[in-house]
């Protein structure tokens, strides 16, 4: 809901300015806290990836989330003009929920399968015994 009528495409484009209105200083910086956690904890996470496809992948998908996250706050504040990028996780819009959270999934399933050796040690020495 606009308050003063003035926000342009309030509901997709101009969400963050909404939060601030409606919820205050403290939900704005929980959003732009949470948007630097997600960037902060995605790098170091990239940091063990096992090939460069994994490493490019998710750097990938993290750096997409976050600027245009960065984007969308700037051109909220009128840092830079308005493109027209929804904000992730919170602007209307199924198109944009459906990415991001393919997006998240592949950074959850990225980090489940890193941290997991794909053989156990003596499952070399049984092959060789079983051959």
């Amino acid at each position: 809901r606009q308050q003063l009528s003035f926000l342009p495409e309030a509901h997709t484009d101009m969400i963050f300015a909404v939060v601030g209105e409606e919820l205050g200083l403290w939900f704005m910086l929980g959003v732009v806290a949470l948007f630097t956690t997600i960037l902060v904890a995605g790098l170091i996470h990239v940091r063990r990836a096992p090939n460069l496809f994994q490493f490019l992948l998710v750097t990938g998908v993290v750096m997409f989330m976050c600027v245009q996250a960065m984007i969308n706050l700037l051109s909220v504040t009128g840092l830079v003009p308005p493109k027209g990028m929804s904000l992730p996780f919170i602007s209307y819009g199924n198109s944009n929920m459906l990415l991001m959270g393919c997006m998240l999934g592949i950074l959850l399933n990225t980090q489940r399968t890193w941290g997991r050796v794909a053989l156990p040690r003596d499952a070399g020495m049984m092959r060789e015994v079983l051959a």
